[in-house]
């Protein structure tokens, strides 16, 4: 994987991320922490960027006043989503590395963190725009996965990962 020219690594295990979690064991069950991407940035820092997608919707166990908020209020379930990451990795257990919760809303909206992260490993406005594009490609063929699975039959109309599709022409 490549970002603004750096080389990335993805899926990158950091075990001072790790966590134990109780499971009637004296020792507790190992939670691996395994982050989408780690590179460096502009300045050398190493950068790890956990990705996070979310639902302004939210799910059930959401009480009718957070859902009201999340509506009235653009970006809060990616801020909350971003909080939550802070929270599972701590910044003091990583001296010298730098976290950034990628988080997106389901229909699109990034996290503030997420835009400063694009806008920081882009080299250029142009490629800042590729850089949207694509992961608007993303996100939008990613629910349109989950849409088509959740339908009676729906998993079984695509066998492996749909193909992009050609570009479109423009009409004329």
């Amino acid at each position: 994987l490549w970002l603004g020219g750096t080389a990335a690594d993805v899926e990158q295990f950091v075990p001072a991320w790790d966590q134990r979690k109780p499971d009637g064991t004296p020792e507790g069950k190992l939670v691996r922490a395994k982050l989408d991407v780690a590179c460096n940035d502009r300045k050398g820092v190493r950068t790890y960027v956990d990705v996070v997608g979310t639902n302004a919707g939210g799910s059930g166990v959401l009480g009718t006043p957070e859902r009201q908020a999340r509506a009235q209020e653009d970006g809060r379930a990616a801020h909350q989503a971003v909080v939550t990451k802070r929270c599972r990795y701590p910044p003091h257990l990583v001296p010298g590395a730098s976290l950034v919760p990628f988080a997106f809303e389901a229909l699109g909206r990034l996290s503030d963190e997420a835009r400063g992260f694009l806008r920081a490993m882009a080299p250029s406005p142009a490629l800042l725009g590729c850089a949207y594009q694509e992961l608007s490609y993303l996100v939008q063929r990613r629910l349109a996965e989950a849409l088509l699975s959740a339908t009676p039959g729906g998993g079984a109309r695509h066998s492996g990962r749909p193909q992009r599709p050609a570009p479109r022409r423009p009409l004329t």
